[in-house]
């Protein structure tokens, strides 16, 4: 459904603000411009990088934080 992914962050961030949490944190693979562009355009700053395996595969994540 087109505006989901929205509604989930938007969930997300309503809810970690209620319970009082200072940040948010998320990795997603530092390629996927797409999602890159999404956590940004909710405010999301790189803050590092991180190794993910997934399988006998290293891919290079970005860590993003929002600041609540």
């Amino acid at each position: 459904r087109i505006g989901a992914g929205r509604d989930l962050m938007d969930t997300c961030i309503a809810q970690a603000r209620a319970s009082g949490a200072p940040r948010l944190l998320l990795g997603t693979y530092q390629d996927n411009r797409r999602a890159v562009a999404f956590y940004t355009k909710y405010g999301f700053r790189t803050i590092g990088t991180r190794k993910f395996q997934v399988g006998d595969t290293l891919f290079d994540d970005i860590v993003m934080a929002l600041a609540l």
